[in-house]
């Protein structure tokens, strides 16, 4: 994101892992990036915004109200459908492609019926972690049917290595 490599990023995660590693950079939220994480959020966010973006679909840890750890709150109908804005907007709009880190694909009952509604217009490169040796490319896993694109499974770690000298960060 400093780079301007990438800007947006959506995760399930509910942890403040990414606004603590750009804090720790010296940016502020609000001024140099935003995060939404709370159902009303989604219905009202810009997408493609002008300043690095973090869409957080399964809620935010500082807002434990926001967060959705419990299956009836996971497949309430309506907090599907806030959530499915965010995706459509990384899925199924044009242009670029989207990299799929650290997500086993196996939430089947809020964002895998999601992904498959969504007019898919963007390749996609699924990487499933693998700690030991064994690299192989393959098809994307069932939640991601109606996409093109691959899965990768091997050492999360080798891409990011790959991407950050690539892209002359590291």
């Amino acid at each position: 994101m400093k780079k301007s490599i990438i800007q947006e990023i959506a995760t399930t995660n509910f942890d403040l892992l990414i606004e603590q590693a750009l804090e720790s950079v010296g940016w502020k939220r609000e001024d140099d990036f935003k995060v939404y994480y709370r159902e009303d959020q989604f219905l009202g966010i810009p997408l493609g915004a002008s300043i690095p973006t973090i869409f957080k679909i399964h809620g935010s840890a500082n807002d434990e109200s926001s967060m959705r750890v419990t299956l009836s709150q996971v497949a309430s109908k309506t907090l599907s459908e806030n959530r499915t804005r965010v995706l459509v907007h990384f899925l199924g709009t044009q242009g670029g492609d989207v990299l799929i880190l650290g997500y086993s694909a196996r939430d089947q009952f809020d964002i895998n019926p999601a992904l498959s509604r969504i007019a898919p217009k963007k390749r996609i490169l699924y990487v499933q972690h693998e700690p030991e040796g064994e690299r192989e490319v393959g098809p994307l896993p069932q939640a991601f049917q109606n996409f093109d694109g691959w899965a990768i499974r091997c050492n999360t770690d080798i891409v990011i290595d790959y991407l950050w000298r690539a892209f002359g960060i590291g």
